[in-house]
């Protein structure tokens, strides 16, 4: 274990021994931590961004809660010097450490976990600005957009299908988002999300393009027509089949029938009589 210590203190700061984990605005972490070496003498959950200790552990067992975090705090189940940071808000964003100290080797970290909060992403809206027909094709404008950023693109269509210029746009909102609108078959989605949440808004291009619409019912009417056919073809051939199973069946049992009613002398004078008349 002291082996395993050293190369924590000497890796820690140079590899960045640190989880990154991120919690939405009002929910809970758990700082996890393993190895705490039995002859330990403090072991502390530290907030490193204001130097705070959130909780302290002694070896007999007992703890103390800084009143910084008194409420805050809740003692995992499972695991003896975990906790749970309750209630997180943006300024609790930050790097969470826990410190060992025994009297052999001094101050140790054992654990680190990088805290992101974020709250929920803003709803979103796309809107369409332009729409432009031909006889053949069409152009249509869309905006998405969000409380702190927005997107426009542009799809051009025809009586088949659509492409968006450019492909798929995004960009990072001032609130550290994603922003992004893309193109999926005929319809345009507009999403915002972060690590904890997502929103998305979406329109069907078909309601504003002519064209698709009649390619649209052009192309149901013969998926209808075909999947009608397909049905109808199933269901003579299953019928075919039942009707061939029942005739053979019925054959078996009637030659059955006579071989098991007919006494063998019968059978001998039905076959020379039916000789005579040839």
């Amino acid at each position: 274990k002291r082996i395993n210590m050293v190369w924590r203190l000497f890796l820690c700061p140079l590899m960045g021994c640190v989880a990154p984990v991120f919690v939405q605005k009002g929910k809970d972490v758990l700082l996890d931590v393993d190895n705490v070496p039995e002859d330990f003498f403090l072991f502390v959950w530290i907030f490193d961004k204001e130097s705070s200790s959130l909780v302290t552990f002694f070896p007999d067992g007992k703890s103390q809660i800084s009143p910084t975090y008194t409420g805050r705090i809740d003692y995992s189940a499972k695991k003896k010097y975990s906790v749970i940071l309750k209630n997180l808000q943006e300024k609790d964003s930050g790097v969470y450490t826990g410190r060992v100290t025994t009297l052999t080797v001094g101050g140790i970290i054992l654990i680190q976990h990088n805290i992101t909060v974020q709250d929920v992403v803003s709803p979103v809206q796309l809107e369409v600005n332009s729409v432009s027909n031909s006889s053949h094709s069409c152009n249509v404008t869309l905006t998405c957009s969000t409380a702190d950023s927005h997107i426009s693109s542009t799809f051009r269509c025809d009586s088949q299908k659509c492409d968006q210029d450019g492909g798929n746009q995004s960009k990072i909102t001032n609130s550290s988002s994603t922003l992004e609108v893309y193109l999926w078959d005929v319809t345009v989605i507009c999403k915002h999300r972060n690590q904890v949440s997502s929103t998305e808004d979406r329109t069907d291009i078909q309601h504003v393009c002519s064209q698709l619409i009649a390619f649209s019912k052009s192309f149901n009417l013969k998926a209808v027509v075909k999947g009608q056919l397909r049905f109808f073809d199933t269901w003579t051939l299953f019928i075919g089949v039942c009707m061939l199973i029942y005739s053979l069946r019925q054959t078996s049992c009637s030659s059955q029938f006579f071989r098991s009613h007919l006494d063998p002398t019968d059978v001998a004078a039905l076959a020379g009589a039916t000789a005579m008349e040839r």
